[in-house]
């Protein structure tokens, strides 16, 4: 019995480990595909640094200056790749701060409950009313909505950058739907960066 229940551990090992290969090489292809075409276009327009496209955190901030301004309708955005690297630094600072407030609402609450079974004056149903729970509450509130709302502006200035940059390359609708293709299909940009890379 013993060893069938290790060959299932095995087989379920194998499994993960098959997965987590399959996960590797295709980020890994992404990233070089990505880099691939990046670097090309960007030499193509006579662009310096070419070769941030294969850097991390560089070659999202190469990536919005591939694209260049993004203008709206009153205001223009001079410089979209140092949004694109601040946003996400920025949510997870914020992301952390509200961490923080919700493992010290745990905190207090524990702290409640030991002083509740140790003291016994509270009753049972009080044990999680308070200031530990409504800090806690609070800030799972806040942390949902904040990620929410932050993953939404970076996946929106993500597609408008996309989208100027193969605005270029193919007709407005179509880099539309390829740039918004990009943030739902797994390795879509990365190919598709990689297709464009010899148009002119």
């Amino acid at each position: 019995m013993i060893m069938y229940e290790s060959n299932g551990l095995a087989v379920i090992l194998l499994i993960y480990l098959l997965v987590l290969g399959v996960i590797g090489i295709a980020a890994l292809a992404a990233y070089i595909l990505q880099g691939v075409g990046m670097y090309t276009l960007g030499k193509n327009r006579g662009m310096k640094y070419p070769w941030l496209a294969f850097i991390p955190y560089a070659r999202v901030y190469y990536q919005g200056e591939l694209c260049g301004p993004l203008a709206f309708k009153d205001r223009r955005m001079d410089n979209p790749g140092i949004w694109l690297l601040v946003i996400p630094i920025a949510s997870g600072v914020i992301t952390g701060i509200f961490t923080a407030i919700v493992w010290g609402g745990v905190l207090v609450n524990i702290v409640r409950m030991a002083d509740q079974a140790i003291n016994s004056y509270y009753p049972f149903y009080n044990m999680f009313s308070g200031f530990g729970s409504g800090i806690m509450l609070l800030a799972l509130l806040g942390l949902g909505l904040f990620t929410l709302a932050a993953s939404a502006v970076q996946k929106t200035l993500t597609v408008l950058v996309n989208r100027q940059i193969y605005k270029r390359y193919t007709d407005g609708n179509y880099a539309v739907m390829h740039a918004v293709l990009g943030i739902f299909v797994p390795l879509y940009t990365a190919v598709y960066f990689f297709i464009i890379r010899n148009r002119e």
